[in-house]
């Protein structure tokens, strides 16, 4: 869900970080959407801040391939990737990921989507933390996942050091919506994200 995704980096903004400490990846569709009766404007609650203002939007999701989200992850910048995850072992490193999801088939994990041709299965997120972990990308990693049927990647991340997982849904079940609007028939964020955010 971009909105959340929005609200997290306008929480880190808010926390001290720059656009210089954050990448932001979002399909960046909502703001001027034409079913949007506020142009420009998103929001997580009604009558809520305008998440979408001054936000540095890094990479829509649709111009990104599943290797390229790795080198982003594993810091191996290029042309067409200027924007990459700069950590070293001293850093602390959060990701927040918020999408959709699908259960795995035949026993498998499960994959994190974010278009009809491009996912990241469980399995490969670990192995990603693994490689990342070796490298010494970070020394803590938290990893918040929105996304239905998230608890695969938990699944496969434990045993790497210093990464922590939470999902907002077990390797077999969906994650819920929350924040209903009246005003605009459409649900505004999510159950695991509202909750965190409230706490």
């Amino acid at each position: 869900d971009p909105a959340d995704a929005l609200n997290m980096y306008c929480r880190l903004k808010a926390g001290g970080y720059s656009d210089d400490d954050i990448i932001l990846i979002i399909e960046d569709d909502i703001a001027y959407n034409s079913a949007n009766p506020q142009p420009g404007v998103v929001r997580v609650s009604d009558g809520g801040p305008n998440l979408r203002e001054g936000a540095v939007v890094d990479y829509r999701t649709s111009s990104l391939t599943t290797d390229d989200l790795c080198d982003i992850f594993l810091g191996r910048c290029s042309d067409r990737l200027p924007c990459v995850l700069d950590s070293s072992q001293g850093d602390n490193v959060l990701v927040f990921w918020s999408g959709h999801g699908s259960p795995g088939d035949d026993g498998g994990s499960g994959c994190l989507n974010w278009s009809s041709d491009e996912e990241l299965s469980a399995d490969a997120a670990g192995e990603l933390l693994r490689e990342a972990s070796s490298e010494g990308r970070f020394r803590k990693m938290l990893w918040l996942i929105e996304a239905c049927y998230s608890g695969g990647v938990g699944q496969v991340s434990e045993g790497v050091p210093g990464v922590l997982c939470i999902t907002a849904a077990d390797p077999y079940e969906t994650s819920k919506a929350d924040v209903w609007s009246t005003a605009l028939q459409v649900w505004m964020s999510n159950r695991f994200t509202s909750t965190l955010h409230e706490s």
